[in-house]
C-alpha cells in the first residue's frame, strides 16, 4: 500500500513539472522575436553648440553615438533642416555594441544666429533621432583671449579696478576689461552707477554663451574737478534688474596731472625740484600690532618753491601727516605714513600714496607701502 501512494505520488510530481515547462515553452513562443532584440541607441551629445564661426566657412559638427542592441542597426535615411547643410553617416549595417558617428556641415552662408536639425531614421525605430547644431555666423571673428582670474556672477573679467594714469585736462583716455559670458543665455553688458565723466561701449553689444568679448571705459577729463585722485565705484550688471553689490562691484581710479606745456622760458628757470628719500615705504608683517609707521624726507632743491597740492591715497587704512606742503629752495620735510590693520585688511587696492606737485620733472609721485597684512 505504501508503495503504491510512493508511486503515484512520484507520478503527479512528474506531470506538474512537464506542465510547468511547456507553460513557459508557450508563453516564451508568444514574445515577437523583434522584440527579444529591441534596437537600443545612445547618442553622447545630441546638440552641440558651435560657438562663433566666420562667413563663409563651412563648419562640421560631429555627433558620436553607440549601438547599444543585441542585434547590428541600421540607417534608412538621413535628412537634414535645409539644403545648406550636408550630412555624413554610414552606410553600412552598425553591429552590437559599435561605436559610430553622424556628422552634419553647415556651409555658413547666412549672418547671424543658426539652429539646425539632423534627422535620423533607423530600422527598427517608430521615430526618427534627432541632431541638432546651433552657432552664430559672423563677418568677422575677433579673438578676446586671455586670463580671466575674477568672478563676477556667471560672468568672468580679466581685473575688477580701471586705472586712468598720467591724465592732462582735455584727455579722453580709454580703458579695457576683457569680459567671457560663462552662463547658458545671451548676455548684455551693463555697467551701473557711471559717473558723469565715464562713458561705457560693449563690444560686441550682446555675448553669446561663452563668447568673449570686452567692456570700453572712456574717461572725459573736462569733467573731471580737482588735480590729483578722483576714484568711483561702479557695478557689472550680472543680469536684467540686477542690483549694486560687493560682487559686481569695479573699482574706476583717475589721476589728473597739472599741464606745464604753457609755461615760458623765465618760469622754466623758477620751477622746484622734488627729491625724495625712498619711492616705498617697507613696513613687515602687523604681527600683534594694530598699526605700523614709516618715515620718508622730502627735499627741495630747484630754485622756485614747490607746492605739495595734493595729498591723497588709493585705499583706506592709511594716515598720513606731512609737516610742509610748501618747501621753499633747499627746505625739507617729513612725511609719516601709518598703516591700521583692521581697516586695511579689507582693502582691494595695493596700499600706495598719491602727491601732486608743481615740479614739471615729477607731477605726480606715488609711495608704494608695503606691508603683511
Amino acid at each position: 500500500m505504501l508503495l503504491a501512494k510512493i508511486a503515484v505520488s512520484l507520478f503527479l510530481n512528474y506531470e506538474w513539472r512537464m506542465k510547468t515547462k511547456l507553460n513557459i515553452i508557450a508563453l516564451l513562443m508568444l514574445i515577437p522575436l523583434s522584440l527579444l532584440g529591441q534596437p537600443k541607441l545612445t547618442i553622447t551629445n545630441n546638440t552641440i553648440d558651435c560657438g562663433e564661426i566666420l562667413y563663409g566657412k563651412p563648419i562640421t559638427a560631429r555627433f558620436e553615438l553607440r549601438n547599444r542592441g543585441l542585434r547590428q542597426l541600421n540607417i534608412d535615411t538621413v535628412m537634414t533642416s535645409c539644403g545648406c547643410t550636408v550630412a555624413e553617416y554610414p552606410q553600412k549595417s552598425v553591429s552590437a555594441g559599435q561605436r559610430f558617428s553622424i556628422s552634419a556641415t553647415f556651409d555658413a552662408r547666412m549672418l547671424g544666429h543658426f539652429n539646425k536639425q539632423v534627422a535620423v531614421h533607423f530600422r527598427g525605430f517608430e521615430k526618427p533621432v534627432y541632431l541638432t547644431f546651433t552657432g552664430v555666423v559672423a563677418s568677422e571673428v575677433i579673438d578676446y583671449s586671455g586670463t580671466y582670474p575674477f568672478k563676477i556672477g556667471l560672468l568672468y573679467v580679466d581685473k575688477n579696478d580701471i586705472e586712468f594714469d598720467n591724465v592732462n585736462r582735455g584727455d579722453t583716455p580709454v580703458a579695457e576689461m576683457l569680459i567671457v559670458n560663462g552662463g547658458k543665455k545671451i548676455y548684455k553688458p551693463v555697467i551701473m552707477h557711471l559717473p558723469a565723466y565715464l562713458t561705457v561701449t560693449s563690444v560686441p553689444s550682446e555675448l553669446n554663451p561663452k563668447q568673449s568679448g570686452k567692456i570700453l571705459f572712456t574717461l572725459d577729463s573736462k569733467k573731471l574737478r580737482d588735480y590729483g585722485l578722483t576714484q568711483a565705484m561702479v557695478h557689472l550688471s550680472r543680469f536684467p534688474g540686477d542690483n549694486v553689490c560687493d560682487e559686481n562691484s569695479i573699482n574706476v581710479s583717475a589721476v589728473l596731472l597739472p599741464d606745464f606745456k604753457n609755461m615760458t622760458e623765465s618760469q622754466r628757470e623758477l620751477v622746484p625740484a622734488m627729491q625724495i628719500s625712498q619711492k616705498s615705504i617697507e613696513l613687515g608683517s602687523f604681527g600683534d600690532k594694530s598699526k605700523k609707521s614709516g618715515t620718508l624726507v622730502i627735499t627741495n632743491s630747484g630754485s622756485g618753491n614747490l607746492n605739495i597740492s595734493s595729498l591723497q591715497v588709493f585705499t583706506s587704512g592709511l594716515e598720513v601727516n606731512l609737516g610742509k606742503r610748501v618747501l621753499k629752495s633747499g627746505e625739507t620735510t617729513k612725511m609719516k605714513v601709518t598703516a591700521v590693520a583692521k581697516y586695511l585688511k579689507n582693502a582691494r587696492s595695493k596700499p600706495r600714496v598719491l602727491m601732486i606737485t608743481n615740479d614739471p620733472s615729477n607731477p605726480k609721485v606715488i609711495i608704494d607701502i608695503n606691508v603683511t597684512k
